[in-house]
């Protein structure tokens, strides 16, 4: 049941036609909602990337409560511990929401169900959500704006662009194209197209994604499919914690040149799913892994 409900909440994530925009002096985000673009000065988050973000950006100082991760830390822990918490990402408290009385909500893809309270409250809210490096850096920029410091946004920006292009001077000198899959579940086997973090990834890395034949963000993939075109890089997350039980539970991996090769790798999700601007110091890292 824990895994069908996963698969549908990809599959509804597909259906949304909005995109991300600034108009008249307001933010719109992916799924149609939108903010005025002013100062605010009571935010609650519930999404782990915009609260590093917010620390990245020293606006910490406007964050009331957040909601909690139960597997992957959430950085920086030291001092997100001490904030008020609300619940966890997947299922905040309305109530503890709303005992706070924030003037901003920003909301993770796992905590819409909250939103239909929101909107009844008149409470401002967006989903927060980055499909790429340049989603990443616009939002920076609107969380700087909206938080009245413009000026760290700016500076954020431009360091980690920096890095970015560094990490692109150094693949241009491999121009070998690989196929690959960025998988998150083993069971079913769901995999990330171009329309994600992950697939900006392998596509900065110059590697094919196969998992680009499926629509939406996130689906299953067929033992059928996989054997007919053979990734040779396959890059594991989330719920996948080794390669033994992703071949234990998929036998037929063992088949790809990825499995013959070694080249089945296991990274953290923060270290290459999370759309925070963090992910790109990750990059020299993977980097590192994919062509030692």
């Amino acid at each position: 049941m824990k895994n069908l409900k996963i698969v549908l909440l990809f599959l509804c994530l597909s259906f949304y036609t909005f995109s991300i925009k600034i108009e008249n002096n307001k933010y719109f985000d992916d799924y149609g909602n939108s903010i005025q673009l002013k100062k605010y000065k009571r935010i609650l988050i519930t999404d782990p990337s915009c609260i590093e973000i917010f620390y990245l950006i020293r606006a910490e100082d406007k964050i009331i409560g957040v909601s909690k991760t139960r597997i992957n830390k959430m950085w920086p822990s030291d001092k997100i511990k001490k904030l008020e918490s609300v619940g966890t990402v997947s299922k905040p408290s309305i109530e503890k929401i709303l005992k706070l009385n924030p003037d901003l909500v920003i909301l993770n893809l796992m905590s819409l169900e909250v939103e239909e309270v929101l909107k009844k409250q008149n409470i401002p809210f967006i989903v927060d959500r980055s499909t790429s490096f340049e989603q990443i850096f616009q939002k920076i920029k609107i969380y700087g704006k909206i938080t009245g410091n413009e000026k760290n946004a700016q500076n954020l920006i431009d360091e980690k662009n920096n890095k970015l292009n560094e990490i692109k001077t150094q693949l241009s000198k491999n121009s070998k194209k690989l196929r690959g899959l960025i998988l998150y579940s083993t069971s079913p086997l769901l995999a990330y197209n171009s329309k994600s973090i992950p697939g900006e990834i392998l596509k900065l890395f110059n590697i094919e994604n196969l998992g680009d034949s499926y629509m939406g963000n996130t689906h299953i993939i067929s033992s059928d499919y996989i054997l007919k075109n053979n990734p040779e890089v396959i890059i594991c997350t989330m719920k996948i914690k080794d390669k033994e039980s992703l071949i234990e539970k998929n036998n037929y991996l063992k088949y790809t040149d990825a499995y013959k090769n070694n080249r089945i790798y296991i990274f953290e999700s923060s270290k290459i799913l999370r759309g925070s601007p963090r992910i790109i110091d990750n990059l020299k890292e993977i980097y590192e892994v994919l062509y030692k």
